[in-house]
């Protein structure tokens, strides 16, 4: 990235009534690789995809990309895992509603399209503003 570009802030976001404030990264890993399906709570996922971001997502949290990423859902399917594919929802509004309708939504987004239906989890204890926070 050329000096003086900032670089847009990705934020994983639940919904407001789930108890569970942090996530590790491994965690994270493992709910967006179909490796499980629950948080630590017991409380089933519902992934989700957010085009607009799932580049710098995939490459900072998973080493992935997008491709690599469709092509491992794709295999999880064709190989008969019982998992489910997360669902893509490109628009910032549409994604904030679906994650503030669905208990056990998942999401990330960029930071700037947070709304206050939603709550922003910490990774591995970093709130995005911790200039530490893994997914720069």
């Amino acid at each position: 990235m050329p000096p003086g570009t900032a670089s847009a802030q990705v934020a994983v976001i639940v919904n407001r009534s789930n108890p569970i404030q942090n996530l590790s990264l491994s965690d994270l890993q493992r709910l967006y690789l179909g490796q499980s399906a629950t948080f630590s709570n017991g409380a089933r996922v519902v992934l989700v995809t957010n085009p607009a971001a799932q580049g710098r997502f995939f490459n900072t949290a998973l080493g992935m990309t997008d491709d690599r990423f469709q092509r491992h859902w794709m295999e999880l399917v064709f190989q008969g895992q019982d998992v489910t594919p997360p669902k893509p929802i490109a628009n910032g509004e549409e994604l904030n509603r679906f994650v503030a309708e669905h208990a056990g939504a998942l999401a990330f987004v960029d930071l700037a399209a947070v709304d206050p239906s939603v709550k922003v989890m910490t990774i591995d204890g970093r709130a995005p503003s911790d200039p530490a926070y893994r997914l720069r």
